[in-house]
């Protein structure tokens, strides 16, 4: 998704894309950590930061869009996966 509105490796705002997407290919620290910001205003003194390590080689990202009117886009869903989606 390089140059799209969801290539989020550059801080910019959610606004109204839809996301629903496991992203891979995730940029590493010394460490091998994948790290997810989320700010309400673009301050990095503010808002929560969470880690993926190595071991989780995607991310799925869940904005709520397809429920119902009461229930979406009411927080964002961020989970560190192991596999990609539907791998059985």
């Amino acid at each position: 998704m390089r140059g799209t509105p969801c290539d989020f490796r550059k801080t910019h705002t959610i606004g109204t894309s839809r996301l629903e997407h496991a992203l891979t290919g995730l940029d590493r620290d010394g460490d091998g950590r994948a790290w997810v910001h989320l700010t309400g205003d673009g301050s990095a003194e503010t808002g929560i930061r969470l880690w993926a390590g190595e071991g989780y080689g995607w991310l799925q990202v869940f904005t709520g869009d397809p429920l119902d009117p009461g229930r979406r886009r009411k927080t964002l869903a961020v989970e560190p996966m192991t596999c990609p989606p539907n791998a059985s």
